[in-house]
């Protein structure tokens, strides 16, 4: 049986990527590697974002991140780690999110004070 330690076959046209607030991409990161690595993505060293817009899916040669909805917040520093038993890579994609986030705000009156609730 053939044995590679994980390696990224594929250089990244971009490192950062720079989008808008509300707009959706994939990062497809292609591999090389046997056995199978182990695939971990990460956000800024911890757990990815909102699990229901950000998504990982890794097939035999190719792992992938899609991100929906961008929000200022996502803008960071997104690795993802290939790892067997014959070594370790890994690869940084920096996010920049430009634009104004849209926020909902709410007014709650009571006798005498008015309070605005801003949600960002």
């Amino acid at each position: 049986m053939l044995t590679v330690p994980p390696r990224f076959t594929k250089e990244l046209a971009e490192k950062t990527l720079t989008l808008p607030v509300g707009s959706s991409t994939a990062v497809e990161v292609p591999f090389a590697a046997s056995p199978q690595p182990k695939v971990t993505w990460t956000f800024n060293g911890g757990k990815l974002p909102d699990p229901k817009r950000f998504k990982t899916d890794t097939i035999s040669a190719m792992t992938s991140l899609t991100m929906a909805k961008l929000v200022r917040k996502d803008a960071g520093k997104y690795a993802v780690a290939l790892e067997n038993e014959h070594g370790k890579c890994e690869l940084v994609v920096t996010l920049v999110v430009l634009g104004k986030q849209m926020f909902s705000c709410s007014v709650i009156y009571t006798r005498a004070v008015v309070v605005l609730l801003v949600d960002v």
